[in-house]
């Protein structure tokens, strides 16, 4: 990576987040949509704004699943870093997710809940990986390698760290 002061910035804030959890969640490239009759309608390709929408569909899924009704009426939220990557070799639109974990939660159940709330989702693919993480400083660097543009800031979570 050539030097950015911008993205190591970037580094040094998100690093003082206690992630726990680092997720690569693949998309589907494209599936079927139903029409009004309930029957078999329309192909409809995945882009950016679609990804985005899936992954507000997976984080709400998932916060509810932890926090249940703190989430809905006092906001009650997970720690996530969210980025959208193209893949090199097929071009397959991904996820690479980081996830703080709750005191109370054992990791190995956020990472079930995970696991459930994405394959839940409308554009949701088998191939993921969902693990601990072993160094905070490595996996945010990894996710924001190909530049700070792959960042979903609407849903990424940061809430401030003293």
């Amino acid at each position: 990576m050539k030097p950015d002061p911008v993205r190591d910035a970037w580094i040094d804030f998100a690093t003082k987040y206690p992630f726990a959890v680092r997720a690569d969640l693949t998309l589907r490239s494209a599936r079927w949509i139903k029409n009004k009759k309930n029957s078999v309608g329309e192909w409809i390709r995945l882009n950016d704004y679609r990804a985005s929408e899936n992954n507000r569909i997976f984080l709400d899924r998932l916060n509810k699943r932890i926090y249940g009704n703190a989430y809905r009426r006092y906001g009650k939220k997970l720690d996530v870093m969210m980025v959208l990557e193209k893949g090199s070799l097929n071009g397959r639109l991904h996820v690479h997710g980081l996830f703080s974990c709750p005191e109370w939660l054992p990791v190995d159940d956020l990472k079930r809940l995970i696991d459930e709330s994405w394959s839940a989702t409308p554009w949701s693919y088998d191939e993921r990986l969902i693990e601990d993480v072993k160094s905070i400083y490595g996996s945010v660097r990894y996710n924001v390698k190909t530049g700070l543009d792959a960042i979903d800031l609407e849903n990424t979570n940061l809430s401030r760290v003293d």
